[in-house]
């Protein structure tokens, strides 16, 4: 309907003096649907600019605090390795950009299983809202949210405070089961790559 219409307005902007019958006919429906064709170009514009617009990640805004470092991994490199690149996959980011994001391990040294301290967790997480100047910090795992004073909170919820918003995310790590549960992985990509956008509505 739209490309007709298109065709008509060129053919009405170069008619010939004594346009046929048919062309006059076109004309007509032309004028006729002039605020048809007005109203399909707006929305074909806008259509345009929403199909190629996506936000910016503001890398510079966005910070991420892990639980510790994983077996062999970099205390130096926090979240480097198969965890961050996952967390950026569902993040909708490249790895790099995860990678200029601020990083923190709570504690600093691998340590198996259970085994948290949550004492030097708290000192850390202390210096994290003193140190960073980030609108937005994902914070992996129920050991990291605690130790920011979130607990009995489930994974995926959001909470502003200290002028700023969290989420509480589950660890990356195949070993977690919550990652098993169906529709979790998708609730959280959906989530997280609102998050680190900035936007305050439900992911589309």
């Amino acid at each position: 309907m739209l490309v007709v219409l298109l065709n008509c307005e060129l053919h009405s902007i170069h008619r010939s003096p004594k346009p046929r019958p048919a062309r006059l006919a076109c004309i007509h429906a032309t004028h006729c649907s002039s605020e048809a064709l007005r109203r399909a170009l707006q929305f074909m514009h806008a259509s345009q600019f929403l199909a190629g617009e996506q936000k910016k990640i503001e890398i510079h805004k966005i910070g991420l605090v892990g639980q510790s470092p994983s077996r062999g991994g970099d205390p130096r490199k926090p979240l480097a390795g198969p965890n961050g690149r996952k967390i950026a996959q569902l993040a909708g980011m490249s790895y790099e950009e995860l990678m200029g994001c601020r990083r923190r391990h709570l504690n600093t040294h691998y340590r198996n299983g259970d085994a948290f301290d949550h004492a030097k967790g708290n000192v850390n997480a202390a210096d994290v809202l003193l140190d960073w100047r980030v609108e937005r910090i994902v914070l992996l795992g129920k050991n990291v949210a605690c130790c920011f004073g979130f607990r009995d909170l489930p994974f995926l919820a959001e909470k502003r405070i200290y002028g700023r918003r969290f989420l509480i995310f589950p660890h990356p790590s195949g070993v977690n089961r919550w990652w098993n549960e169906r529709g979790n992985e998708r609730s959280a990509r959906q989530l997280l790559q609102r998050f680190v956008r900035g936007e305050t509505g439900p992911a589309g």
